[in-house]
């Protein structure tokens, strides 16, 4: 990878590689300098490509555990709330509120998984912080 313009072309294995035949074909044709930008948009592609994936399987896991949730947290306020009226007042409103508030928070959950993966340079770099092994890090 160190060479930013080509260095693409390399990395992917045997099933995804089919996706840098534009690339290749392109190599022959645009000087280098339009390559490295080339190359850089094949690899946002692919990263994006790649995590589609798990982002319509993180969606798939939370749906089939949004009930899950909802009946656990159901048990939490039954058995958190002290009284007769308030542990009746909490669970009618959690059994009539609870549904739209963890579909909320479940497609949160997702939209936070987006967010974390566009941070292509790293959450850390992303929020203007220092990162903290910068020092332990060793020059090749």
């Amino acid at each position: 990878m160190k060479n930013k313009a080509y260095g693409e072309l390399a990395i992917h294995p045997a099933p995804l590689c089919v996706f840098t035949f534009p690339i290749l074909l392109l190599s022959f044709v645009l000087p280098e300098q339009h390559m490295e930008k080339a190359s850089k948009a094949l690899s946002y592609f692919m990263y994006w490509l790649e995590n589609f994936f798990f982002i319509i399987f993180h969606s798939f896991f939370l749906a089939i555990l949004l009930p899950f949730v909802y009946l656990k947290n159901l048990l939490v306020v039954l058995s958190a709330s002290h009284g007769l009226f308030t542990t009746l007042f909490n669970t009618l409103g959690w059994l009539i509120f609870g549904p739209l508030l963890t579909i909320f928070l479940g497609l949160r959950d997702v939209y936070y998984y987006i967010k974390i993966l566009s941070m292509h340079r790293g959450c850390r770099e992303e929020q203007g912080l220092e990162d903290e092994l910068k020092s332990e890090q060793v020059d090749e």
